[in-house]
This record gives structure tokens, sequence and C-alpha cells, in this order.
């Protein structure tokens, strides 16, 4: 179908969904299991540079959510808390939603992105930079389970 047939934007552009099984080795203390659920790819933070001369530019208005579901052992409870973290910059060009939320034995963990903009310029580097240091902090944090 070409964007003149499609009837708007969403039936044009259609979702992608990719499903994958993973798993993943945690470290063993005791009654205590640590892991990282989200791969090294997830958690790399491409604006490392404090300062930024040339605008950044997205290829595309775009949403990418990962949804991590973990199923805990028996006996096992998560030693975190539930969060809800919504980050956004001043002009809503980039937003991001950070959530974590435990329910009997399972851990759903989300990381949605919007796009909602093209191009930063330099003076909006800094906002930028910051929601990618969240994400990355966030996707590179050990979730803990204890007995």
């Amino acid at each position: 179908m070409n964007y003149r047939q499609a009837k708007g934007i969403r039936a044009f552009a259609s979702e992608a969904v990719e499903e994958t099984d993973l798993t993943v080795k945690g470290q063993t203390d005791g009654g205590i299991i640590r892991i990282c659920p989200f791969t090294a790819s997830m958690a790399h933070n491409a604006f490392i540079e404090s300062e930024r001369m040339i605008p950044v530019e997205f290829p595309s208005i775009s949403t990418e959510t990962i949804v991590l579901n973990i199923t805990l052992p028996k006996g096992y409870t998560f030693g975190g808390h539930s969060r809800n973290t919504s980050l956004a910059t001043p002009d809503k060009g980039l937003e991001c939603l950070l959530q974590t939320t435990a329910t009997g034995g399972k851990i759903q963990m989300t990381c949605q992105l919007r796009v909602n903009k093209l191009i930063y310029y330099d003076k909006n580097y800094k906002d930028l930079r910051q929601i990618f240091e969240m994400i990355a902090a966030y996707t590179s944090e050990e979730l803990v389970v204890k007995k």
C-alpha cells in the first residue's frame, strides 16, 4: 500500500512487533539473585559528549517500546520497588516512559521512547543528553530478587 491509498499515517506506517524469549544469567549470593535484564545494546547512550556543535537529527518520528516480562523462581520476590518515571524535553519533542511493576511472581519493565521532533539544535542538546543518560541508567540497572 502506498501513502495515497492509506487512510492516514497510522495505516501507512503499521506497527512492527517482535517477541523474543531471552535467558539472562544472574549472580547469586545466598538467597539473592541479581540480574540486568536489558541487553548491553539497550543500555548504550550515544550522547556522551558534554557539548555538541551540530544538530542531532533523528531519522523519523517514531515510538519504540521495549517490554520485558520476567517470571520469578518459586519462593522469590522482587527486592526493589515499583516505579513510573516520565521524562520529556521542554518542548515535548522527545518523551520517555520508564516503568517497573511487580505483581505476584512477575515483574514487568517498560522503556518507551517517543521521538516527536526530528532535529535538536546544539542549544537543546543538554536536554536530549540528560534523557538518554537516564534511559541508559535504567536499562543497565541491576534487578534484585530475594528469597
